[in-house]
């Protein structure tokens, strides 16, 4: 037995170890063998990571191994194979070490290691202790792996050195569990492709790459060809396979060459049907293997292929990885693969060199449109030298490349998790910042959700960072509060001051967290990418077509959809000049390119860009910064798709100076009664009124108007684009809801949900985004009832009766005396903050309910008005944002609230609360009209407030209310 003090064969023999360098006229090691080995033996120098040495299949792998076993001093070694077949040759190249005596690398007399090749498993700790006796070990993780149930766990100790052939099975569970059961072992991992289909980490770093390219000249890697195969007439694709496999081996016959062939299938029935197929359709002498078979049976089999008794194998799905018989060189593909990792290791066994008359491998298939990885490999024409040259070289580079950008990364964990960087899979998803300050990567971050940091790494360049949080919340369906959810998240920042942009990429996605995270590392301004500059990012895409498309109602509320959605291939192809005319860009996701070059993409409102990929940080971190190139350098975008006629918002440079109404966003109506607290004086957020108090080009100031307790006022600037509260000294205001487990300050929900401001052709602006309002024509001049108001004893001066002289009426008196005597059989008076409408009246219609909402507002000056479009603006502002409530049920809600809650609101002049809701409730659909009563207009208006009346109206129509009318002045 050899115990640890005594020498192994390795540390025995390595004083006669040589290493000749093979030439022209003098056998030895290739020169990628030997720089393979130092590689591995300088990396173990200062590491104690694994290996990983990536050569082609047929460069001399195993001799990598035995090299690697000498230079390390090993003590004991493990050899890892995938198969049984390959598991025996390699115990028997161990065993006789005859290629390294052949080539002068030990003496002719030099005494042979002890190899146990391990048939059986290893169920108990007694039999793997007998492997002491050995120096070399060699066995399938199905005899040798712990994971494996019925194998015993090994002692620790037992090898110091760790080969692993075929290691891109490294990751799979019985691999990785027999590689940990060794912690202490110096473990090298050999294989082609150091890449798997599923993307799971092979572990370890690459140390040592020998491109196919370098191979080919070299004279390790032969040539290759493709021949496309079509059947003809009525035969099938299986027969014209054979048979084209038949021909391609006499030709081969006939030039000299000692060829031998494989037949590839996937499944066991198809290899009997293929039996009978190369039986009566050809003169090829073949058999059948496959894992039904035992060891011995499928090595008598290989002998006779190896003899030419045998023309070659029926193969399903074997003999690929590892195996060694260098006259495989035709192969018939009946069942190609469809990973590349796996195509590229089956290639391998055809392109060996070593052998005596060898030509070009040849591989036969029916033209498919299988696409492996991009690359299509099987289809007429396929250059096969250049493109497994191609692919191999730019995956296994990819590899590379990656490993060597984790490696960047340092990790500053107090107690971290001890991920693995590469194990990380993100959605391709983030929000994009623009940044006119600094960003310190490194800074503290202070998020809303108050998770715990349990991974943190951070790279200096390209600068990012990654942070790993968990939060921990008691399950809220079980009262004890002892069960607890574990949420972990992934937040990826990646800053590139060469375009001023920042990307924020988060499993948590709610608004919160990105300002959060953005407000944490920026030292300075930042805001949101405008979407006219976002959609750049579209340029991305070559010949794109869009499957999901959405469409913002520039009228945000009423009863047609504020959002529409499109969803089905090419949905882009359903968008009008008309839809471009009523809706702004939404969200789009779609397609471009082909092949290699295809990828998805989607944009939203909100500086949000995604694709449909998951890949490693690095990929991430590549595509967000091709998304910021595009949004810094890239120029206006045109897809050639109904997708053009959506117009997307339009970053804003200064404000326009005729903005004339401001409402709240859009989430204060639609995501639940919001409360606004001021020193312990809460109201509803919709019982407040916004108001513009002062527009200049680079701000503006807003007032909240209807607190019983304060009048707050909220500054925008462009500059830093942020909501901040400007009369300091007043009690600070906080808004929440129900939902919300803590209130917020206001400007902070201004800032997740910025307010609505709305100028006279009814653009709308949303922090410092334009969103422009539909075309429109002019005005119906109709539609604009005139009144003498003097005869009818009216001030149009007066709105309501507190400004009206004794023997005169005001608007609101007029208005209401008018309604009363109509056919309304509901009239609400809502004067005050928060109201509906300063009027509104229910009319039954047969079926349906016709509702209108009036907004009064006295003349300037009278009787000259026609000319102050001033005048107008206010009350177009107002017929605007009642159209929130242009819907039956909000209507009827909000009734309710205002006449039970508010002191001035909701008061019945005509029918109440029971008969509001019948008419409402009973009603098969609700119609909505607004009126204007406006002495300061008339048909005779100027073309001014024509246009202001014009534009009001387009808006209503984009809500589906049927029509705006307006009650005027006679002559104006």
């Amino acid at each position: 037995m050899v115990t640890s003090g005594e020498r192994s064969f390795f540390v025995a023999n390595l004083d006669v170890l040589r290493c000749p360098v093979a030439s022209d006229d003098r056998p030895g090691f290739r020169q990628a063998q030997l720089s393979a080995a130092h590689a591995v033996s300088a990396h173990f120098f200062t590491h104690s990571e694994p290996a990983i040495v990536c050569m082609p299949t047929g460069s001399g792998k195993t001799a990598v191994m035995a090299l690697c076993a000498f230079l390390l001093r090993a003590r004991r070694v493990l050899v890892v194979t995938p198969s049984r077949l390959v598991r025996e040759q390699i115990g028997e190249f161990f065993g006789q070490l005859d290629l390294l005596r052949g080539i002068g690398a030990i003496p002719e007399d030099a005494p042979r290691p002890r190899v146990c090749a391990v048939d059986g498993v290893l169920a108990s700790r007694d039999s793997w202790e007998l492997l002491r006796e050995a120096d070399v070990v060699v066995g399938t993780p199905q005899s040798i792996s712990p994971g494996q149930v019925a194998v015993a766990s090994p002692p620790g100790d037992l090898f110091d050195v760790l080969l692993v052939d075929e290691a891109h099975h490294a990751p799979a569970r019985t691999w990785n569990e027999l590689m940990v059961s060794f912690p202490q072992a110096r473990t090298v991992l050999l294989t082609a492709t150091p890449f798997r289909r599923d993307r799971k980490e092979v572990p370890g770093r690459l140390v040592f790459v020998y491109g196919i390219d370098r191979a080919r000249d070299d004279g390790v890697f032969g040539r290759l060809t493709f021949e496309p195969v079509e059947p003809g007439g009525a035969e099938g694709s299986d027969i014209a396979l054979a048979k084209a496999a038949d021909r391609a081996f006499r030709s081969d016959r006939l030039s000299g060459f000692d060829h031998r062939v494989m037949v590839r299938t996937s499944t066991k029935s198809r290899a009997k049907e293929l039996e009978q197929v190369y039986r009566e359709s050809t003169g090829l002498r073949l058999q059948t293997v496959s894992s039904n078979h035992t060891l011995r049976h499928v090595q008598r089999v290989i002998q006779r292929v190896r003899d030419g008794e045998l023309d070659g194998f029926i193969c399903v799905d074997m003999l690929g990885e590892g195996f060694d018989l260098p006259q495989l060189k035709l192969a018939v593909l009946h069942s190609p693969h469809k990973s590349l990792a796996v195509t590229l290791q089956f290639i391998g066994r055809f392109a060996r060199t070593s052998g005596d008359n060898l030509g070009t491998a040849r591989f036969l298939a029916v033209h498919s449109e299988i696409e492996i990885e991009a690359h299509r490999l099987y289809q007429p024409g396929a250059e096969w030298d250049e493109l497994v040259e191609a692919a191999t070289g730019s995956r296994i580079e990819l590899e590379r490349t990656t490993r060597e950008e984790l490696a960047q990364f340092e990790r500053s964990s107090s107690e971290p998790l001890r991920l693995s960087l590469s194990a990380l899979r993100p959605a391709f998803h983030t929000k994009v910042f623009e940044v006119e300050g600094t960003v310190a990567l490194d800074a503290s971050l202070s998020l809303p959700w108050r998770p715990d940091v349990v991974e943190n790494f951070l790279r200096e360049s390209p600068a990012a960072r990654i942070l790993i949080t968990r939060e921990a919340n008691a399950c809220q369906w079980y009262a004890r509060g002892d069960l607890v959810n574990v949420q972990y998240d992934l937040l990826v920042v990646g800053w590139f001051p060469e375009f001023r942009l920042m990307c924020v990429c988060s499993t948590r996605r709610s608004p919160g967290v990105y300002d959060a995270v953005a407000e944490s590392l920026v030292d300075g301004s930042f805001s949101l990418v405008a979407p006219d500059r976002l959609n750049r990012v579209l340029g991305l895409l070559r010949n794109p077509e869009f499957f999901s498309v959405g469409m913002k109602n520039r009228s945000a509320f009423g009863r047609s959809e504020a959002y529409r959605m499109l969803a089905g291939r090419a949905a882009d192809r359903a968008i009008s000049k008309h839809d471009g005319r009523q809706y702004n860009r939404g969200h789009c996701f779609g397609r471009g390119g082909s092949g290699a070059d295809r990828r998805t993409l989607g944009l939203s409102n909100g500086s949000k860009v995604w694709s449909a990929t998951r890949d490693q940080i690095p990929a991430l971190l590549r595509w967000c910064r091709e998304v910021c190139e595009k949004v810094a350098t890239g120029s206006d975008v045109r897809t050639g798709s109904g997708l053009d006629f959506l117009k997307p918002g339009r970053g804003l440079t200064e404000f326009p100076t005729d903005i004339v109404a401001a409402d709240w966003p859009e989430a204060g109506y639609t995501r639940g009664e919001f409360v606004v607290t001021v020193a312990r004086e809460s109201v509803l957020l919709l019982d407040l009124e916004l108001v513009v108090q002062s527009v200049a080009a680079d701000r503006l100031l807003l007032a909240v108007e209807g607190h019983p307790k304060a009048r707050p006022e909220y500054r925008f600037a462009l500059d830093d684009k942020k909501w901040v509260a400007a009369n300091r000294d007043a009690d600070e205001v906080f808004v929440s809801t129900e939902a919300d487990r803590e209130p917020i300050p206001l400007e902070t929900f201004f800032q997740e949900h910025s307010a609505a401001l709305y100028t006279s052709n009814m653009d709308r602006i949303e922090g410092a985004t334009l969103y422009a309002a539909a075309e429109q024509g002019p005005f119906d001049e109709s539609l604009i009832e005139e009144v003498d108001w003097v005869s009818s004893r009216v001030n149009p001066l007066a709105e309501k009766p507190d400004n009206a002289e004794v023997d005169e009426q005001s608007l609101f008196d007029w208005l209401s005396t008018r309604l009363l005597h109509g056919g309304a059989e509901v009239v609400v008076c809502d004067d005050g903050a928060g109201e509906i409408a300063d009027f509104v009246s229910m009319t039954r219609e047969g079926r349906s309910t016709r509702v209108e909402l009036y907004h009064c507002k006295a003349a300037a000056r009278y009787p000259v008005p026609g000319q102050r479009a001033e005048d107008l603006y206010e009350v177009a502002a107002q017929a605007v944002k009642s159209i929130r409530w242009a819907d039956k049920r909000q209507l009827y809600r909000r009734i309710e609230h205002r006449h039970r809650k508010t002191k001035t609101g909701g008061k019945f002049l005509r029918g109440d609360l029971q008969l509001a809701g019948e008419l409402l409730e009973e009603s098969r659909v609700a119609l909505f009209g607004v009126v204007i009563v406006q002495p300061g207009v008339g048909r005779r208006a100027s073309p001014a407030m024509l246009e202001i009346l014009a534009a009001t109206d387009s808006y209503l129509a984009g809500a589906d209310v049927e029509q705006l009318r307006v009650i005027g002045s006679v002559g104006s």
